[in-house]
């Protein structure tokens, strides 16, 4: 009877174990992009009687599903495809996902400072998108900008990079970033080299307005603008906290570059922070056995118990004296309460060591070094946003958009001529405060008007000595 009963039981639990091992599928499948083979979220995966949703990390439980199913994953950026589970198997349970062809509009923001329909601007606009920026993989944003190949830019040493528009250059073009302008009374006519200052590791996409802008955006648009776009924090779509981390290092023998990035994004449904943190050390250029001999470096200054003496430099292809750092810090707080209302305020600070100016230092007076000295001071740049979106029909606008910054500079310029004892030294302090208020009302399809307002002050102090 016992024996009976015993047989029963292992019998029953076999015929349990092999209804389970054919009919449910306790596996992790993982869907990924074809590009970039990053992980896709919110995938919708689905049978015959069940489905799922891939999380952040691109993954789904199959559990529910039997053997006999074929699933379906369904995206609406990328083709939908269909697989049977023995398939599944056979490819490791990993799922790769091609992008959807999508004929839209492509859309701008910088020309009337709301969203709008490229085809409708009548200005020349080139777009510098994130994917883009990434495989040209800029070491400044001024390199970043000269890739468009729309943009001539000036560089008279590694840490500078001036932008010329149509013949327009430094305070006849702005800069804009995340809706601010950064030109401020301090900038002159000559090259200017500010817009190194942002983090081309943070930027989300660029637009490079040609021609006009002062009707939006007031002065000094005067060729152009140039309007940068730094990476939102992004919220949670679902119950779970939106989290990525993304990290970079790069190194370039053509000037010993050693570069580290990082930025982590943690969100929820209505708040979300984003961290970015980029440090660039740039070792002195080495320029190439074609290039132009103007730009040589045969011998260079070096200053030996209170003297001025001109050394032979071994390399002349190398341009000693040229080498500088960079900090980047950046942080954005967003606050989204509901679909309506978008919050958020950005924190970014830029800090540039030591800038050598290596076409000084190469120029000759009377068949001798002209220059012992003649360097950029560290470039400090600290803004301070806040930035308000809201979206409703009334009778006064249907977007609204207000932007609130405090930004600080600090910039100096620094030069000996050979064998002098003194050098001279100019040092620029700036506060500038900005208030805007951008608003559009809709009247029809055809009809809308935009309109708004913008003041700002800038506190301005200078010294300038002669220091032995």
């Amino acid at each position: 009877m016992y024996r009976l009963f015993s047989e029963m039981k292992n019998g029953i639990i076999l015929f349990i174990g092999f209804f389970l091992a054919n009919s449910i599928i306790a596996q992790t499948v993982s869907v990924i992009e074809q590009t970039d083979l990053k992980a896709i979220e919110m995938v919708y995966v689905y049978g015959n009687s069940h489905s799922v949703m891939t999380n952040s990390r691109g993954n789904a439980n199959l559990e529910k599903f039997t053997k006999d199913d074929t699933l379906s994953f369904q995206h609406l950026s990328y083709e939908t495809i269909k697989f049977s589970i023995e398939e599944l198997k056979k490819m490791g349970f990993r799922v790769i996902m091609k992008e959807k062809t999508i004929n839209v509009h492509e859309v701008v923001y910088s020309v009337q400072k709301f969203e709008e329909k490229l085809d409708e601007v009548p200005n020349q606009i080139q777009i510098l998108k994130s994917r883009e920026i990434s495989f040209n993989n800029p070491q400044t944003s001024a390199d970043l900008i000269a890739a468009s190949d729309q943009v001539y830019l000036q560089k008279s040493q590694q840490g500078g990079g001036s932008p010329m528009i149509r013949g327009f250059s430094a305070n006849s073009l702005l800069i804009v970033v995340d809706g601010v302008r950064m030109n401020n009374a301090i900038y002159r006519s000559g090259n200017l080299q500010n817009v190194i200052s942002i983090d081309p590791n943070i930027i989300e996409n660029t637009e490079v307005i040609f021609g006009p802008g002062s009707v939006i955006y007031g002065s000094d648009a005067l060729g152009g603008v140039m309007d940068f776009h730094t990476k939102k924090a992004l919220l949670s779509s679902g119950d779970q906290h939106e989290v990525s981390l993304n990290a970079m290092l790069r190194t370039s023998t053509a000037n010993g570059e050693k570069t580290f990035h990082v930025d982590f994004n943690n969100g929820t449904k209505k708040l979300a922070s984003l961290t970015s943190i980029s440090y660039s050390d740039f070792g002195d250029l080495r320029m190439g056995s074609n290039g132009n001999d103007d730009y040589i470096r045969p011998e260079y200054v070096i200053s030996l118990y209170d003297q001025d003496k001109i050394v032979t430099n071994k390399n002349p292809d190398k341009q000693l004296f040229s080498a500088y750092k960079q900090l980047n810090v950046l942080e954005k707080i967003r606050y989204r309460p509901n679909q309506d209302l978008d919050m958020d305020y950005t924190f970014q600070y830029s800090k540039l060591s030591d800038v050598p100016r290596y076409d000084r230092l190469i120029q000759y007076s009377r068949d001798r070094l002209k220059y012992a000295e003649w360097f950029y001071g560290p470039q400090k740049w600290m803004m301070n946003s806040f930035s308000l979106n809201h979206k409703r029909k009334n009778g006064f606008y249907n977007n609204l958009r207000i932007v609130a910054a405090w930004q600080k500079y600090e910039e100096s310029r620094h030069d000996r001529k050979f064998d002098e004892e003194t050098i001279r030294e100019r040092t620029e302090y700036v506060d500038a405060i900005s208030f805007n208020v951008d608003l559009n009302k809709d009247f029809s399809n055809k009809k809308s008007i935009f309109y708004g307002f913008e003041t700002v002050y800038n506190f301005v102090k200078s010294t300038g000595e002669e220091r032995n």
